[in-house]
């Protein structure tokens, strides 16, 4: 059931994009910024699990011979980020 409801969706929203050899009208920039929303959506969640996740657990956690310079350059990393939020 999942499938066919995911194969209605990619279909009115392909429908949807291709409105725009029409004229710009609504549709269009909902599936565009549909489409731009879920594209950042998935990278951010990409960075934040292979990236950022375990280099903050090898900050926490060392294993094995620990690299000071590359643990003070992560623990910077960090903090500037978190400036950047705030």
């Amino acid at each position: 059931m999942e499938q066919v409801i995911g194969l209605w969706v990619a279909a009115v929203l392909t429908f949807l994009v291709y409105s725009f050899l029409i004229a710009d009208n609504p549709l269009f920039r909902f599936a565009e910024h549909l489409l731009v929303g879920t594209a950042l959506g998935y990278g951010v969640l990409v960075v934040i699990e292979r990236v950022l996740l375990p280099n903050v657990n090898d900050l926490i956690f060392p294993v094995g011979q620990v690299n000071p310079m590359a643990q003070v350059m992560t623990a910077l990393g960090l903090f500037w980020g978190v400036l950047l939020l705030a």
